[in-house]
């Protein structure tokens, strides 16, 4: 499908190719980090799935925004990765080469996006590029080719070794989920309620991993220690010190996530409480 055919104006085509960036990106650092796992032996039936599903995924949501090229190269993974887990005497020691390969696919992506012809409202300032980069290569990748990175379910432990890995220059903004809810019970219960697919996909457990968490961490809905690493639950005070905590870390901005007991409405109330107090930090 050409740009011509697309049903979006040129502000929703915009929009929603930023979004595929980033997700283009989370999906790419997941199988990366599947296949480093992996190494000179065949990965488990398990893991293909999810390479293989990842892949798809991408393959389609590159249809959608028009990227023949992302459509090509996320197709020829995922039949790579079908054919592994007919036959997994296919992968062999040099497999793990793929990973080189996604990178190289990465940096081609993000020059091509750079080059890509915008037809919007022309915007008063160049627009810079950030990716969701979690583990060292793509935070490199983020400093090396970006203006910076926007980590997501992270951690200010996170943000400090993120830092060191960007080096001064470019911007850091890690997101924080918070919760306005002073009883751990009840805190933990929404805040595994939002946690759950997450716990599900593997660039997340293994950025998690990367952190000193365990297998022992992403069972039963996530552990007390995990939950609390990356939700930010209690009063005002509390959530103030978290978001102070990743600015201490090295954050250059903090994107703050309120989530509440009731999802189906925006956190109206929320937000007006923890305004004074996080813009306080």
């Amino acid at each position: 499908m050409t740009e011509g055919e697309l049903d979006f104006d040129p502000e929703e085509l915009a929009m929603l190719r930023q979004l595929f960036r980033s997700e283009a990106q989370d999906a790419l650092e997941g199988v990366t980090a599947l296949v480093l796992a992996a190494g000179s032996a065949p990965p488990s039936r398990e893991a293909l799935i999810e390479m293989m599903r990842a892949t798809h995924t991408m393959k389609g949501a590159a249809g959608t925004v028009g990227l023949p090229a992302m459509v090509d190269l996320a197709h020829r993974l995922e039949n790579a990765f079908a054919a592994f887990s007919r036959d997994s005497t296919l992968w062999t020691t040099g497999t793990a080469d793929v990973m080189v390969e996604v990178m190289d696919a990465m940096r081609g992506y993000l020059d091509a996006m750079e080059k890509a012809v915008y037809t919007g409202p022309k915007p008063a300032e160049e627009t810079p590029i950030v990716i969701a980069a979690l583990r060292p290569k793509m935070l490199a990748l983020a400093a090396e080719r970006t203006a910076g990175a926007h980590p997501y379910n992270v951690t200010p432990e996170h943000t400090a070794r993120a830092r060191k890995i960007l080096g001064s220059g470019p911007t850091l903004a890690p997101e924080q989920m918070v919760l306005l809810e002073t009883s751990p019970s009840k805190a933990r219960e929404v805040a595994r309620k939002n946690l759950a697919i997450y716990l599900t996909l593997p660039n997340y457990a293994n950025n998690w991993r990367w952190l000193g968490f365990g297998d022992a961490d992403f069972a039963s809905g996530g552990s007390d220690r995990l939950i609390d690493a990356i939700v930010a639950w209690g009063d005002e005070k509390a959530i103030a010190a978290r978001v102070k905590a990743h600015f201490d870390a090295g954050a250059d901005h903090v994107c703050i996530q309120v989530v509440d007991a009731v999802n189906d409405t925006p956190p109206r109330e929320s937000w007006r409480r923890l305004a004074a107090a996080v813009l306080a930090v």
